[in-house]
Order: structure tokens, then C-alpha cells, then sequence
């Protein structure tokens, strides 16, 4: 059963596992509109929170909850759902997916070495998938950008940008690239694909996390009492 959307730091997080993802996208790549997905990492929801209404109230965007970071600061009985959620399964359910249709994926990286060592990982497992990739540090601007994702005329285009990159495509250019679905990674990417993790750094950011959640519920409290004291 797919739950109802869970608001932290003003983030309407959908709590779904890998199928259940899939399922939606492949959904989503049947209708013609432009859909996102945001796969949330600990260290990026002090930033979103901050994001303008144009990219949080987006209803075309589904925000994913992803790591046992995260999946500290939610309700006890969706913590393991989120915890156990793979990016390395997500992407190999929707790869083979994607190979079987022959959809055009192109992903965006923010290196051209970033590009090479994940074209040749995403090569290695998905041998058929019709891929292109492209570096931001050849892009002169963001409307070379846009051309040039337009010129591959992708069906799903993957951004393993930095957050701010992603948060300003969204924002901005969405609208203007004709990529049927825009799934956004960021570090998580590289970082899952090519497994480098600390422990001692998860552990941090969990403590971290919980720490900035009760700063931003406190905040918000407060400014919620501001406003029902002023006199109408």
C-alpha cells in the first residue's frame, strides 16, 4: 500500500520502495507531461527546505526519503521502508525496463571524468539501453544546456548534479528540456554506485539531522504562534 505524503522540512516525502517507484515511472513515461523525481540525502534537506514554491509545490515532482539517515527522522513504522530502499535496485529495475522499450536515457554529471566512470558502469549493466551522457564542465551556460539535452531529445534524463545545479534546473530550465521524466541524484549517485560511505560519517549525519529537524519545528512553531497572536 503506497501511503499518503509525509511534510518535513516542508518536503512532501512519498515513503515507496523500488517496484513501487518503477511502477510509477512507468506510469508517468505513459502520460505526456513533464514528471521529477528527487532522491533526498540527508545533507540536502536544510537546503530544500529553504527552496521556493515553484520547486516544493511542484505536484509533478515525487520526493524519495533515501539512506538510514533519513530514515531516522521518520515515523517508526515507515523507517525500515526507507532504510532499505536501494538506488542500486531502483536504477536496475528501471534500466531493464527502459531497455525493453528502448527509451532514450541521458544522464548528466557534473565532470567529464564523473561522465566516463559512470557511462562505463551503466554500460557494464545494462549493455542495450540506449545512453547518453553529458558534463556540465562543457556547458558554457545553462541554455547550452538545454540544447543539448533537447538534441538527445531524451525520454528520461538522470542529473547527478550538485544540489544547488539540480535545484536551479528544476527551477529554471525544466520546463524548457523535453525529457518525458528527470530523475535527480546528485552525490548519491556516484557515491552509491561506486560505494564509498563511512560509517562514522552516517552515524554524524543522523545526529546532525534530528538536530536541524527540531531547530526548523521549533522555528516553525514560533512563527506559526507570531502570526495567531497578530489581530485581524
Amino acid at each position: 500500500m503506497v501511503r499518503d505524503a509525509i511534510r518535513l522540512f516542508h518536503i512532501p516525502f512519498r515513503v515507496l520502495n523500488e517496484t513501487q517507484l518503477v511502477q510509477l515511472n512507468m506510469e508517468e513515461l505513459e502520460t505526456p507531461a513533464l514528471y521529477s523525481v528527487w532522491c533526498v540525502m540527508a545533507e540536502q534537506c536544510t537546503y530544500l527546505s529553504k527552496a521556493g514554491d515553484h520547486i516544493l509545490n511542484n505536484e509533478r515532482t515525487t520526493w524519495i526519503p533515501v539512506g538510514a539517515d533519513m530514515a531516522s527522522i521518520f515515523p517508526k513504522h515507515d523507517r525500515s521502508s526507507i532504510a532499505d530502499f536501494s538506488l542500486r535496485r531502483y536504477l536496475k529495475e528501471l534500466g531493464e525496463y527502459c531497455e525493453e522499450i528502448g527509451a532514450e536515457t541521458c544522464l548528466v554529471m557534473d565532470t567529464e571524468q564523473q561522465s566516463e566512470v559512470m557511462l562505463r558502469i551503466f554500460r557494464e549493466t545494462f549493455p542495450y539501453l540506449a545512453l547518453h551522457t553529458i558534463s556540465m564542465e562543457q556547458m558554457a551556460s545553462d541554455e547550452a544546456l538545454v540544447n543539448e539535452i533537447n538534441s538527445v531529445a531524451p525520454e528520461i534524463l538522470v542529473l547527478g548534479l550538485p544540489t544547488d545545479d539540480m535545484k536551479r534546473y528544476l527551477e529554471n530550465n525544466r520546463h524548457r528540456t523535453n525529457s518525458r521524466l528527470c530523475i535527480c541524484l546528485g552525490d548519491i549517485l556516484l557515491r552509491e554506485m561506486i560505494k564509498k560511505r563511512k560509517v562514522f560519517h552516517t552515524m554524524t549525519m543522523r545526529r546532525n539531522l534530528k538536530k536541524e529537524l527540531r531547530k526548523f519545528i521549533k522555528k516553525e512553531r514560533k512563527i506559526s504562534e507570531s502570526k495567531a497572536k497578530v489581530p485581524n
